[in-house]
């Protein structure tokens, strides 16, 4: 048994517990007690003066796509923005994308990250993820009419995505889905993020119809039009517990209630929405409903870091109103909690994995302290 104590600890209830020592044997959290009370004759590490809080989960990224940081225009708008994002992916060499991929999976995991939901639509980073100290999900993302990772053996650290209402298939989004829950694992889904999204869930977008049939995805088939892609999803039934929507820029009240009523995840990328549509996720309603809302950075093709911190602190700044422990909690066990994985990690408390990080801080404004907390030696495993 090794005991851990600092100045103090961010506890399971997410309140500061000072002069508190955690317990950890074989990775484990063993016991959180008074400093007073640590048994004798075990080890004891004093980290100092800081704060020891758990590790922070990013829960929607898309690392095979780190290798674009700094190189899209925003500007054109979004349709423009993917055809830009297909070119440089099909003309970039795979040992570029999967350099850059582990560079960026090693350097969010030293500056705090210990969970992610990685969404991948070649499978080309599996084994990088896998053989790596992060925990969490490489989801395996179809798109378009026909299933690519039939074949894929679901093994830890792996499960489906499908990428969206209008995107993918209902059959396809369908089978995805019945996948992922024969195994009781997450599943992830791009859900209302732009208005070329919401158009063509409408029958409005006849640009989108066209780009669609330029990548031979036939949609003449689907159930539309429908209202809002929350009400088409729940249509076609794949709203659960285990399901969680990514983005909802536009939210209509009726989609809320649906998502409350099917118990439904929700993963919002402030950063990343404010570049690509020039709007913010609408947090204030969402959380007047009994939803859990987590927090992803998405890519480094639509923002400039996939740190959870830069994304802590954006909301921070853009959502004055919101308590600073609420988005802790967002970015630590509400993303615990919408990947499935809340049972062993998401927050210190007894039992649970012991992926805990040492922030040096002694400011008085504990919370605030740790969403600005910078990246480097203020910021360390332990």
């Amino acid at each position: 048994m090794i005991y851990h104590k600092a100045g103090c600890i961010l506890d399971g209830n997410f309140s500061i517990a000072t002069d508190y020592a955690i317990g950890v044997k074989d990775n484990i959290i063993s016991h959180i007690v008074k400093s007073k009370d640590i048994d004798s004759g075990c080890e004891v590490i004093d980290h100092g003066s800081g704060i020891i809080v758990p590790g922070f989960v990013n829960c929607h990224t898309h690392l095979e796509l780190s290798f674009l940081k700094n190189t899209l225009d925003y500007s054109g708008g979004f349709q423009s923005w993917v055809l830009q994002l297909i070119t440089k992916r099909k003309n970039t060499p795979l040992s570029i994308i999967k350099e850059t991929a582990k560079l960026e999976l090693e350097k969010i995991y030293e500056s705090g990250t210990s969970l992610i939901g990685d969404i991948s639509s070649t499978g080309a980073l599996r084994d990088i993820f896998l053989d790596s100290d992060i925990s969490g999900y490489f989801f395996y993302e179809e798109l378009g009419n026909k299933p690519q990772f039939g074949d894929v053996e679901l093994k830890s650290k792996i499960s489906f995505a499908a990428h969206a209402p209008h995107t993918s298939s209902p059959e396809l989004i369908k089978k995805t889905k019945e996948i992922t829950s024969e195994k009781n694992l997450p599943f992830s889904i791009h859900c209302m993020e732009s208005s070329d999204e919401i158009d063509f869930i409408r029958g409005k977008n006849k640009n989108w119809e066209k780009f669609l049939e330029s990548r031979d995805i036939f949609f003449k088939s689907w159930p539309l039009p429908a209202a809002t892609g929350v009400q088409y999803l729940d249509k076609i039934g794949i709203l659960d517990n285990k399901t969680m929507l990514v983005h909802l820029l536009y939210l209509e009240s009726e989609d809320l209630d649906i998502i409350e009523k099917k118990g439904v995840n929700i993963c919002i990328c402030p950063r990343s929405n404010k570049n690509l549509h020039g709007r913010l996720p609408e947090i204030k309603k969402i959380l007047e409903k009994n939803i859990n809302v987590a927090i992803g950075t998405d890519s480094l093709a639509s923002c400039d870091s996939i740190d959870i911190f830069d994304e802590m602190k954006f909301i921070y700044n853009k959502y004055p109103w919101l308590d600073p422990a609420d988005i802790l909690r967002m970015a630590t066990i509400n993303g615990a909690t919408a990947l499935g994985l809340e049972s062993f990690a998401g927050s210190i408390s007894e039992g649970k994995k012991a992926e805990i990080f040492y922030i040096d801080t002694e400011d008085v404004n504990i919370f605030d302290s740790i969403i600005f907390c910078e990246s480097g030696s203020r910021r360390r495993i332990i």
